[in-house]
């Protein structure tokens, strides 16, 4: 009997460390006008899901444990700053096998500016970070995310269209 407990017991162990090294590891940086903002307050959202925080240690730094399959915002605001929002989507196209991912961002705040038209900007994004084929792993982008699912939806929609006339 302590045989097949101790037995129940590693392959317990076992299964619950193998599910945690499944994800996408987010290396960030928080930077303020490319200096490191110390002790920045990093806010994660992720969908359906709630909200967490981490904090960057003295250099700017923090990091991240992303599930799988999911939909984040993360969020940077310093007083004085534009606020940084990156979008980042973990999930995998189908045919690739889900595993441990690493990537690393630099979010960095910019001191606040005024549009032509005296209006304040308040928000600006900081790029996203999704899954390429190309290079077997995720990549930072440049451009807003967060629509993108709707953006390809559109898309294909206007496709499908366009096909059946």
């Amino acid at each position: 009997m302590n045989l097949r407990f101790i037995t129940l017991l590693l392959l317990t162990i076992a299964l619950s460390i193998s599910g945690y090294s499944q994800g996408l590891t987010l290396k960030g940086a928080v930077t303020k006008e490319g200096t490191p903002l110390p002790d920045a307050e990093v806010k994660i959202f992720q969908r359906d899901a709630g909200l967490s925080f981490r904090y960057a240690n003295a250099g700017g730094s923090f990091r991240a444990q992303l599930e799988l399959e999911k939909e984040y915002l993360i969020s940077v605001k310093e007083p004085g700053y534009e606020t940084a929002t990156m979008a980042i989507i973990t999930e995998l196209p189908k045919g690739v096998k889900a595993g441990s991912f690493e990537q690393s961002v630099t979010i960095n705040l910019e001191k606040l500016k005024k549009s032509p038209k005296g209006k304040t900007y308040r928000e600006v994004s900081a790029g996203g970070v999704m899954y390429n084929k190309s290079s077997n792993g995720f990549v930072k982008v440049d451009r807003d995310i967060s629509r993108l699912k709707e953006e390809m939806a559109a898309a294909a929609e206007a496709k499908k269209r366009r096909d059946e006339e």
